[in-house]
């Protein structure tokens, strides 16, 4: 029998092996955990999704971010007088299953859709801000 803790990811393969380094579906599962992904959906937003992050690059100011449950979603509101439709984007890279952007009186508003239950951390960083689900 093997202990097994809250830190494994179910989203990839769990193998056991006796042989010294690291086989062939360890290395895919770790090769496709440490691509990232780069979207543009708006002029003044760029996201980098990597691993369980997404990171905000934008000048403008959070105001205020919240869960909702049943499904888990991450809300986060950003200052800005913009004027766009609403933009959903597929991302189906684990935990995260869809970013929705949506257009308000004085902000606009993130919400991505998590493929389980998750807490978050949401920093500022130089480039704006990064989410990270645990």
């Amino acid at each position: 029998s093997v202990k097994v803790d809250k830190n494994i990811d179910w989203h990839y393969p769990v193998v056991l092996s006796q042989k010294r380094g690291v086989n062939q579906t360890v290395k895919k599962a770790l090769k496709q955990k440490t691509k990232s992904l780069i979207l543009h959906p708006l002029k003044f937003l760029t996201l980098e999704i990597s691993k369980k992050s997404i990171l905000f690059v934008t000048n403008d100011k959070k105001i205020r971010d919240f869960i909702l449950l049943k499904p888990y979603k991450i809300v986060i509101d950003f200052k800005r007088d913009a004027s766009f439709y609403t933009k959903s984007v597929d991302i189906k890279k684990a935990p995260f299953e869809k970013i929705t952007l949506g257009n308000h009186n004085g902000y606009y508003r993130a919400v991505l859709l998590l493929d389980g239950s998750y807490k978050y951390k949401l920093t500022k960083t130089l480039k704006g801000y990064l989410c990270e689900v645990y």
